[in-house]
């Protein structure tokens, strides 16, 4: 009896899952007030133009290779252990910038709707007060994302699908709020600029900061042993160049809707986490 293991869909809801997140609620309007409402969209297709040749190489390497474990094995492969050795030191130091960012924003984001969170302060940090709360909140999430983790990529594909429907009901009710609701008045200026730099600069700025929102397509290359037995990995590669493009494409909706909800200076400081205070 064949290996019944992750299908094309799995796959693709893990990656989108991953790229698309929660993340955006706390920095889309980092990018709008970065950028302008106009900027932000031209930020994510230039983002996107960045992306893609990467995640094709990405999509090359997975359907030809068919090894998990990602770059790290890649390079391992090609360049040897050495060249392995120090790409996956350089993946934990990445992974570990982006995960403190997460602890925090997952409470942010609550508190916006739950604000009696925001009690029993513990210090002060970089001019922000974390509570009781918001890191009980942290600590619950990490130990739930280990536990799925932990189990395997088959239970984290299932977590990502479901959660990939909430997040979708949750854009298309956050989407008709802004386009039927908002007024394309709130979406002006379109391009962002100030005394001392041009629009151009808060296009770069933008960019820096979508990027770290546009690589969930690589978790496809790291797990791709718990592929079904069946299936066909041409197209896999496939669904890796498609979670860019959906997800990009998304994003950008996402943008135009939020850009249309209130002004871009009222939106700047709903989106102060310390990672985007460039």
């Amino acid at each position: 009896m064949g290996k019944k293991g992750m299908t094309n869909v799995d796959f693709f809801g893990l990656a989108f899952g991953s790229m698309i997140g929660i993340g955006w609620v706390i920095s889309v309007p980092q990018w709008i007030s970065s950028a302008g409402s106009l900027g932000a969209i031209i930020a994510l297709l230039v983002t996107m133009t960045i992306v893609i040749p990467i995640g094709y190489v990405y999509a090359e390497l997975t359907s030809s290779l068919k090894l998990a474990g990602g770059e790290f094995t890649y390079t391992a492969q090609s360049l040897g252990k050495t060249a392995g050795f120090l790409c996956g030191w350089f993946l934990i130091l990445g992974y570990l910038i982006i995960l403190p960012w997460v602890a925090i924003s997952v409470p942010i984001l609550f508190a916006y709707v739950f604000p009696f969170l925001n009690q029993i302060p513990l210090y002060t940090i970089i001019g922000e007060t974390v509570y009781l709360p918001h890191i009980l909140l942290s600590l619950a999430m990490i130990v739930g994302m280990t536990y799925i983790n932990y189990k395997g990529a088959k239970l984290s594909a299932r977590f990502q699908n479901t959660a990939t429907f909430v997040m979708l009901f949750t854009f298309i009710a956050f989407l008709v709020g802004g386009f039927f609701f908002g007024d394309a008045q709130n979406a002006t200026p379109l391009m962002q600029t100030n005394s001392e730099d041009s629009w151009v600069t808060g296009i770069v700025l933008a960019v820096a900061s979508i990027l770290f929102f546009m690589n969930g397509f690589d978790t496809i290359s790291k797990t791709i042993d718990e592929a079904d037995q069946g299936i066909n990995y041409k197209n896999l590669g496939k669904v890796t160049l498609s979670t860019i493009i959906v997800g990009g494409g998304l994003y950008i909706i996402i943008v135009a809707a939020s850009s249309f909800l209130m002004p871009a200076e009222q939106m700047g400081s709903m989106g102060s986490l310390p990672l985007f205070m460039l």
